[in-house]
Order: structure tokens, then sequence, then C-alpha cells
């Protein structure tokens, strides 16, 4: 295990020739505070990849800290300093997931392209975050409803957030004269999400497609008919 110390990165002894009232000594202090503020920062981050690896393999109820704090390679009292719960962990993976979610379907909405195009690539946006941080999005698809009361609100805001930009992107198309009508844009997007979510939760057992040709296949269906008639 590497430990990091701010102290073993200087040599004291050059410290200690410094006056007290050196002018050079709040920016020696700054840069001390700074580090150990990343330091924080890095500890932080590995509990969350450790706690969203052991809720996606084990669910939330068989998760713990004790599970989570030997995959982080620290004491479960060490992890404390940094999270006092189990739930916190997971609100803190939910939200992380809920911001790339967020700043994903901004940028797509940013995209000068048709209404086809743009549903593709914000269904594609949605699959693309589990090659990212895996762990952390299947944990938020399976776990979230475990969050006590409090935080579960916090999220699902976001989450509404979330939701709401993909129910604009439908009604701006409309407006736009792309698309017909859209009688229901709230039911469209839960629909779709529900679709992804499930579809997103199932891959480990293998539909066969990547993430490119599921995205194309659910955009094919909303706008094709994924259903062919007998005339």
């Amino acid at each position: 295990m590497i430990v990091l110390s701010y102290d073993s990165c200087i040599d004291r002894r050059h410290l200690s020739t410094i006056d007290k009232g050196s002018k050079f000594l709040p920016s020696i202090k700054k840069a001390k505070s700074a580090f150990r503020q990343s330091v924080f920062n890095f500890k932080k981050n590995l509990i969350l990849d450790a706690a969203a690896y052991v809720f996606a393999t084990n669910g939330h109820s068989a998760a713990n800290t004790t599970d989570i704090a030997e995959r982080a390679g620290m004491t479960q009292s060490n992890l404390y300093n940094y999270f006092a719960s189990k739930d916190e962990t997971l609100e803190a993976i939910c939200r992380i997931a809920m911001d790339g979610y967020l700043e994903r379907i901004t940028d797509v909405l940013a995209l000068d392209c048709t209404i086809r195009e743009r549903v593709r690539r914000a269904i594609l946006s949605h699959f693309e975050t589990l090659n990212e941080k895996p762990d952390h999005y299947l944990t938020f698809l399976t776990c979230r409803q475990f969050l006590p009361a409090p935080a579960r609100h916090r999220i699902g805001a976001r989450a509404r957030e979330y939701e709401g930009l993909l129910e604009k992107m439908l009604v701006d198309a409309v407006t736009r004269g792309e698309l017909a009508s859209v009688e229901n844009p709230a039911f469209v997007v839960s629909s779709l999400l529900a679709l992804c979510n499930n579809i997103a939760i199932s891959r480990k057992t293998g539909l066969g497609y990547g993430v490119e040709e599921i995205a194309g296949k659910i955009t094919d269906m909303i706008f094709s008919g994924g259903i062919e008639r007998n005339a």
C-alpha cells in the first residue's frame, strides 16, 4: 500500500530554515493544505470505488462497511473518517451516476442533428455510462431504492431533472416540426428509461449486442416500430 504524506515529500531541514515571518510561509501552508485535501479526496474516491463494487456484487442488503473497508485497503474505523455509513456511500455513488447522466444528456442536446439521431445518441449515452463506471451505474440502477427517504428524495430530484431534459428534447422536436406530436412526453420518457435500465441491468446475462447496436435497435423501434404485422 502506498502511504502519501506531505512531510515525506519535502525535506524538513529546509522548512526549519524558513523564518516564521517569511513571505513564503503562507504559500507553504497553502500548499500543505491543498496536498492534504487531495489525499483526502483520493481516499474518498477509493472508498466509493470499493463500495460500488461491493453493492454491485453483493446487493444492498448483503453489503457492509467491513467488506467496503477491506476492498478499499483500510480499516473499518478509518473508513468512518470519510463516510458515516454504507448508505452515505450509496448516496454519493448515486450522485456521481446522476451527474454523469446529466453531463452526457446536456452534450447530446447541444448537438446539431435530426431528432432521430439525437434520440439515438441519448440512448447510447445512457448505456455508455456503464462502460465508464460499471459498478457505480449498476449500483445506482439496482440499489437507489434502498436509500433512506431524505437521500432518496435528493437523488430523485436529480433524476427528475434528467427526465425533464429528455422530455424537453421531444417537446422541442415537435415545436421545430421534426415530430408531429408527442401525446405524453413524461410517459414516453419513463417507458424509454425503464426499457434502457432493464437492458443495462441484464447485459451481463448476454444480449448478444453491443451498446451501439442496442441504441440503434431501440431507436428503430421508437421511430419505425419493432413488430411487423401481416397485411
